[in-house]
């Protein structure tokens, strides 16, 4: 069947050299109404908190002190671990210090756990006890329903901020949105850093010729040349062909609501397809380091074949293939990411190169590198400072509680606001350590963007492969955030040998390797070509032997030995198996295959829609 997909392309941009100013106060607006819709959020969940019982805003209430307490303990077991004494005699009792607090700190983390299990048990029970109680919770439900969808559409506080156009107040509430179902207590404010987004949503569903002809009255691009893509052309040659203009409406003025453009420069590196409509634009800007950088989101809408559940037959000389996911380091310096296997027989392992594992620890060197000049700039600014009394008074109260700082950008802030009321010594100080940090920060953030292209690019190109060469993907079915686990501050992770540092270990591998990101573009790979994806049952895939069926006792090694047949196997690639095995008998029934498929029929959105486990 013929349906429509929603695909985002997304293009690298120049600052702006058209309205630069009006594009900062829109940005800035857009920011404003987003956490005016949060303040709607929160006030939302605190009318619905007044409903609780006296006794559960009595234990609320004392809970509040125990996430202080907790929250002093972590922060005394911080600074103790950054300063460790020398001498035998010294660490044995820091190291008991530090045990003291850790079991204190246990303590108070089980005592929350226990009191917020409570507290939810208590609440859900208000529903069932508490005679209409449930008709008092939907009257307040209904009432800021009603008070948000008036906050959306900008009917309050308007006169604080100018009206925004309707995508850029789209993408305002789908952030306060966002925070306010994700956020288990009272939802954030978020601070103004610079960053925000533009949305224009084009009417009529615009064609290319509109967009690229300049007929368009919301949405303008420069024509690019076709050769910009042609492949015979050397890519030094292209890429000059490639760069045009983006123009995107920001406001209107007159009575003739005449448009007020803003203009970046482009570098459009891909075509957008043949036939696809234009729906949505956005334009992103993103932070890093202390420059700005700019991004162009183009959603579009292409025709596609989609076959259904029930359309699917597994015909003979199909190729399947399935994948195991398990991340671990190899001897080799790689990073393995999984093991998969397909119906011809072959198989091998997906690894990440080593070199985006020394551009890991090329980042942490530069961030530890920060620190330790952070720190020893603190021992030094003390000095200058001198008596605080003798301080300006501004300088005085920005800098209370300097000895335990552990952010650079506050010593930024110290520098740019009080160098005229610093001292002259501690004013050469900080600005010799400021240029010294601008430089390590940019270098640090430019390495730490580049690591997941370079990730993102390695995984995308695989998996287009695949869609290419296989008709069904197998994955299994597990939810791989529930595999992520960091140690509290109060375990033993500063001991090498503990169990909570092997973990720490597999933790950073896992945000290394980024399994979740492979999954994402295989199942965008199979929307694009409509190749079957599906996930099976995860259950004892490592364990049970795929040769005899027996199952196994996993130990921590690599290798495993089946007790009932004796072969030895890779735990992965035994996984693998099982897990092509499974998913070729589930392809065979269309009622079970409509259950596991990862990609439904594409549907009305700003980005492609995978189905979710």
């Amino acid at each position: 069947m013929q349906v429509d997909r929603t695909t985002v392309y997304k293009f690298y941009l120049k600052p702006p050299t058209e309205n630069a100013h009006l594009i900062d106060e829109t940005l800035f607006q857009g920011h404003v109404r987003k956490n005016e819709l949060i303040a709607v959020a929160r006030a939302e969940k605190e009318a619905l908190w007044e409903l609780d019982s006296p006794e559960i805003k009595k234990m609320w209430d004392d809970l509040q002190p125990v996430y202080e307490e907790r929250r002093a303990i972590r922060d005394e077991i911080s600074d103790l671990r950054r300063k460790r004494p020398k001498g035998d005699a010294k660490k044995t009792s820091h190291q008991a210090k530090i045990d003291r607090l850790r079991e204190k700190g246990k303590a108070l983390t089980r005592k929350i756990k226990n009191t917020k299990k409570e507290l939810s048990r208590l609440r859900g029970a208000q529903f069932s006890e508490i005679p209409g109680f449930r008709d008092k919770y939907n009257a307040v439900k209904k009432t800021w329903s009603a008070i948000r969808k008036e906050a959306r559409q900008g009917r309050l506080d308007s006169s604080r901020h100018p009206d925004l156009y309707r995508g850029t107040e789209e993408e305002s509430y789908r952030a306060s949105e966002s925070s306010r179902k994700k956020s288990k207590g009272l939802p954030r404010f978020q601070r103004w850093d610079g960053e925000g987004c533009l949305g224009i949503q084009l009417q009529n569903k615009q064609t290319q010729a509109e967009v690229f002809g300049g007929r368009n009255t919301f949405c303008q691009i420069k024509p690019v040349d076709p050769n910009a893509w042609d492949p015979s052309i050397p890519k030094g040659q292209r890429k000059p062909l490639q760069r045009t203009t983006l123009r995107v409406r920001i406001q209107s003025e007159g009575k003739r609501k005449t448009p007020v453009w803003g203009s970046w420069p482009m570098l459009m590196h891909r075509p957008l397809p043949e036939g696809a409509v234009i729906t949505h634009v956005r334009v992103t800007r993103e932070k890093q380091a202390n420059y700005d950088r700019w991004f162009a989101h183009l959603q579009v809408k292409t025709p596609q074949s989609w076959t259904r559940a029930d359309e699917f037959t597994y015909k003979d000389g199909m190729k399947a293939v399935a994948l195991d996911f398990g991340w671990r380091a190899t001897k080799e310096g790689e990073l393995r990411i999984g093991y998969w296997v397909d119906t011809d027989g072959d198989h091998g392992e997906i690894s990440l190169p080593g070199s985006l594992k020394h551009s890991h620890e090329f980042v942490q060197s530069k961030q530890g590198q920060r620190d330790q000049n952070r720190d020893a700039l603190l021992e030094g600014l003390l000095e200058d400072l001198g008596d605080r009394d003798k301080l300006h008074p501004e300088v005085r109260e920005f800098t209370r509680g300097i000895s335990k700082w552990r952010s650079n950008k506050k010593l930024h802030l110290l520098l740019c606001r009080h160098w005229p009321n610093l001292p002259e010594a501690a004013w050469e100080r900080l600005e010799a350590w400021a240029y010294l940090d601008t430089h390590h920060w940019q270098v640090e953030a430019g390495n730490r963007c580049k690591i997941p292209r370079r990730r993102n690019d390695i995984y995308a190109k695989l998996a287009a492969e695949w869609v290419q060469k296989y008709d069904v993907i197998i994955l299994e079915g597990i939810e791989l955030r529930n595999l992520a686990k960091n140690a509290d501050p109060e375990s033993k992770a500063d001991l090498p040998n503990s169990i909570a540092a092997r973990n720490n270990g597999a933790s950073r591998n896992r945000v290394r390797a980024a399994p979740a990101a492979f999954k994402q573009a295989l199942i965008n790979a199979c929307a694009r070509t409509d190749t079957m994806i599906l996930k099976v049952p995860a259950q004892n895939t490592s364990k049970v032997c795929a040769d005899c069926g027996h199952k196994n006792k996993l130990t921590k090694e690599m290798m495993q030995t089946c007790k009932g047949c004796g072969v030895v196997f890779d735990r992965d690639y035994n996984a693998a198996r099982n897990i092509l095995a499974r998913g070729l008998d589930v392809i065979k029934d269309p009622e079970s295959l409509a259950k596991v498929m990862l990609v439904e029929k594409p549907k009305e959105g700003m980005y492609h829609r995978g189905k979710k486990e």
